[in-house]
């Protein structure tokens, strides 16, 4: 309610500071009781600090006289801190922050800075952060390796392409808007869905995202026969996993002690931990990197089947314009061009640390099934094109957490 000159608009105004403050109590109520372990309470001369909900707390011999409480000096408003401490019986500690001569005393009645004395800028001196410190993500550390525009494999170059059917998946745009309109299809959807629901879904989401909808038939097929097709082995698919088993754009953080680009080079090229020869042969593209910090990323999908945890990826990648294309050898090569080996051995790695730390009796032998990169154009009813499937060895994982941390893997 807004006064615009009543007779008492000085009561109604009085009445809006009271309210005001009983507002504010009670978010200080909220911040003083909801803590679990603890609660750090930062306290002291501030501006405005006579209109805090602390002031009404701490300073309650004031009786509410702001005037009063914007004269008190430094030892005034920090006092009932001190003598709450000393008899919280151990609840409660107290310390003081280095504030220089405001501690001695010698402060004015309002700021709590010592007299005359002079404020100047923190000068900071160059090289004190080292640049190669900080987040790091798959997509920062290939974008100088990928040719940009580039969404074909190597194999297609030089090559006739045959035109696409009008308004057939193949003809649909290729492009990161496209790839950032599937995922969001993907993630909404259940994959319980029957038909119907998938024309409804299909729709909505054309429409939302400014896309013809003489393209929804073909999507929504792609859409369907993506959720019956067999994700590598055993009869997993989309439509075989429940909600409940499934985390949708699962955002991780981990740390890096190093990242020397050098060092992963070793490790996939290494016959040992049994990495495809495409992508032995795409890691020496790799320009050097030495990283330190996190690394960060969304995982599309990740999900339960059967006591065994996969992640997987959409990609809406144009490989051509025939099913041939999609084919399981071509999707490796496409895989090695895009260096999307290192994608995904980067997604195992935050998948591995998160089931070791939150599953009790994680191996990775019994309970990481593998990475699926589904190539959502190329899926066919009866066929496994469109499909790269992959289990990193568990002797390739043990070498890639100690390439990116001090701690041996396990």
């Amino acid at each position: 309610t807004a006064d615009l000159g009543s007779g008492e608009r000085d009561a109604h105004f009085e009445r809006m500071k009271a309210e005001q403050q009983a507002e504010g109590i009670r978010l200080l109520y909220v911040a003083l009781t909801r803590a679990r372990q603890r609660c750090y309470v930062v306290w002291g001369q501030a501006n405005k600090m006579e209109h805090a909900a602390l002031s009404w707390l701490l300073l309650d011999d004031c009786g509410g006289n702001y005037s009063r409480m914007k004269e008190l000096g430094y030892q005034d408003v920090i006092r009932p801190v001190r003598e709450m401490a000393g008899s919280a019986d151990g609840a409660m500690s107290f310390s003081t922050l280095d504030a220089g001569p405001a501690e001695t005393g010698q402060a004015d009645s309002r700021r709590g800075t010592a007299a005359g004395r002079a404020l100047e800028p923190m000068v900071f001196g160059r090289g004190t952060v080292p640049s190669s410190w900080h987040f790091t993500s798959y997509s920062s550390l290939t974008n100088e390796w990928i040719k940009s525009g580039r969404d074909v494999d190597a194999a297609t170059e030089g090559k006739p392409v045959p035109p696409a059917e009008e308004w057939s998946i193949f003809s649909f745009p290729a492009g990161a808007r496209t790839g950032k309109m599937w995922h969001q299809l993907f993630e909404r959807l259940d994959f319980q869905s029957t038909r119907s629901e998938i024309d409804e879904i299909v729709g909505i989401t054309l429409r939302r995202n400014g896309y013809q909808p003489e393209f929804a038939p073909a999507l929504s097929r792609m859409v369907a026969t993506a959720l019956d097709t067999p994700l590598g082995p055993g009869q997993m698919k989309l439509r075989s996993l429940p909600t409940p088993s499934c985390v949708r754009e699962l955002d991780f953080v981990y740390r890096i002690d190093r990242l020397s680009i050098d060092r992963i080079r070793g490790v996939l090229q290494d016959p040992r931990h049994g990495l495809p020869g495409a992508f032995q042969a795409a890691a020496s593209r790799l320009k050097e990197r030495d990283v330190r910090g996190f690394m960060i990323g969304t995982i599309d999908l990740l999900a339960e089947f059967e006591g065994r945890f996969f992640l997987m990826d959409y990609k809406s990648n144009h490989l051509g314009n025939i099913v041939d294309r999609y084919a399981v050898p071509l999707l490796t090569e496409a895989m090695a061009d895009g260096h999307y080996y290192l994608q995904y051995l980067i997604y195992a790695v935050a998948v591995h640390r998160y089931l070791k730390a939150r599953m009790p009796g994680y191996s990775y032998e019994q309970h990481f099934g593998g990475v699926v990169y589904l190539f959502l154009r190329g899926v066919r009813e009866g066929a496994q094109h469109g499909v790269f499937f992959d289990r990193p060895s568990h002797a390739l994982m043990l070498a890639l957490e100690s390439c990116l941390s001090d701690r041996e893997g396990g």
